[in-house]
This record gives C-alpha cells, structure tokens and sequence, in this order.
C-alpha cells in the first residue's frame, strides 16, 4: 500500500512538472516581449528633413512649389526622403492633380524611397502632391511626422524674350510729348501658340503703363520708363496660360505679373 502511494506520488509529480516548466517558460517570453516593447517606446520618433530626386550618386533638391524639367534631372531619378532620428517606415500617398489618380506605398528599409527599391520614375509630367508620413515601427504603426509638399515635372521652358536695346538714354518732351522706343537683339524665341508684346513701366517700382505690339510708346510726362519683351501663352486652354486681365495700368507692377508666372510655374 505504501509503495502504490509513493508511485502515485511521483507519478503526479512527472505529470506535474512539465506544467510548471511551460508556465516559466511563458512568464519569461511575456517579460521578454515587455523589455523589448519599453525599449523601443525609450527610443525618441525621428523627423523629416527634406525630399530630393537622385540615383543614387546625382541628386536635386526637391522643394514645396518647385517646377522641374525631367530632362534636367539626374537619370534614372526616384524620390529619396532625409529623416533624421529614429523610424522604421515611412507611407507615401502620391497624387496627381491633374487627373486625380493617387498611388499608396510603405517602405520598411533606407532609403525610403518613390517608386519604391529605388525603381526610376515612371509616372512622367504633371503636377503632383505628395505626403510622406514617418513611422517609428514597421508597416506605418507609431507615426513620428508627416510632411506635404507639391511639385511640378514638366518640358523645359523654351520661351525666351531675347534682349532691347533703348534707341536713345534719353529723350526730351516736346509739346509735352516724347517717343520711347528700342531694338529687339534678334534672340527672342516665342514657342508654337505664343504671342509676345511689350510692356512700359515707369518708376523702379516698374509699375505698368502700357503694352504695344512694337516696342514704341509715347509718354506725356517726364520720368524713368523701362520696355520690357513678354512671351507668355494667352490660350485660356493652355497649362500655361497667363491671364493678362489682371493688369490694372498704373497700379499693377511687373513683379507683380513675375510673381503669377513663378507661383503658378507657368513658362512665361
């Protein structure tokens, strides 16, 4: 009777133990999983510094409102982000607002790039908008910093007012009247569908007077005039098209008119 007690016993205690071996086995994977989980909670979020078209060995700032030649960037270009701090993942939405048409990626490794693994553009001209959002852990969880920018590929800019040169430093009014005129260099170059005028400003302010097919004009009181070449595209249809209504002779500035042109990234 004794020994079937004791046999019992220890087969309770083999039966038993394996129980135990599991359940330490767990409290130190859970513990293991809670150092882990802390130490990467202690690690600071990185940020976003900046954006850049490269290949790798050439690259080209990428700025908020920039208009870009594809021509004229590095071969084989792809979008590479500058992060600084820690992350593990970054999430780019691309939009095209010419057609409305996003394209939705997470990159996991540096570079964090568009198109990802460092695969050249292929989604050609338009104006884009791109987001990039910063994730402290893979697959876009724990978002350290989001930044949106919006760009512009297009065909190099091959409008061109060329050069004037005033016929005379200075006239002389006479019956209150003089004539202000100048000669064309030969290197304007007005792209199909362009026009061209000429533009009077007077003043360092180069507040607009006039505009004339020719660069003739004649003024009525003394002063510091400019002429000025503008080829610009009138074709309300054009992605170019520079709406000359908002010139209000004697108020409105060619930095004015400038400022349209750069903001807008039209070829003018």
């Amino acid at each position: 009777m004794f020994n079937f007690e004791q046999n019992k016993s220890n087969n309770i205690m083999k039966a038993t133990l394996p129980s135990q071996r599991t359940k330490s086995r767990s409290l130190l994977f859970f513990a293991f999983l809670f150092i882990t989980f802390q130490s990467f909670a202690d690690v600071t979020c990185g940020n976003i510094e900046g954006f850049e078209f490269t290949n790798g060995h050439e690259s080209t700032t990428l700025s908020d409102g920039g208009v870009y030649s594809i021509e004229n960037l590095p071969d084989n270009f792809y979008i590479n982000l500058h992060v600084d701090g820690y992350s593990q993942s970054v999430r780019y939405v691309l939009e095209n607002l010419d057609t409305g048409k996003k394209i939705k990626i997470t990159e996991n490794l540096l570079p964090y790039t568009f198109p990802a693994g460092n695969k050249p553009w292929y989604l050609g001209n338009a104006n884009y908008k791109l987001t990039a959002s910063l994730y402290k852990y893979d697959l876009g969880f724990g978002r350290c910093d989001t930044k949106t920018i919006y760009f512009t590929l297009g065909d190099t800019c091959s409008a061109d007012a060329g050069g004037l040169h005033a016929n005379a430093d200075s006239v002389v009014l006479s019956g209150g009247k003089a004539m202000l005129s100048a000669t064309a260099d030969g290197n304007i170059n007005i792209p199909e569908g362009y026009s061209s005028i000429y533009v009077l400003t007077s003043g360092t302010d180069l507040v607009i007077e006039a505009v004339n097919t020719d660069p003739e004009f004649t003024v009525n009181s003394a002063g510091l005039y400019t002429i000025h070449t503008l080829v610009y595209d009138g074709r309300p249809e054009s992605a170019n098209f520079l709406d000359l209504s908002i010139v209000t002779f004697g108020s409105t500035t060619g930095v004015d008119v400038l400022n349209v042109v750069t903001n807008a990234g039209l070829c003018a």
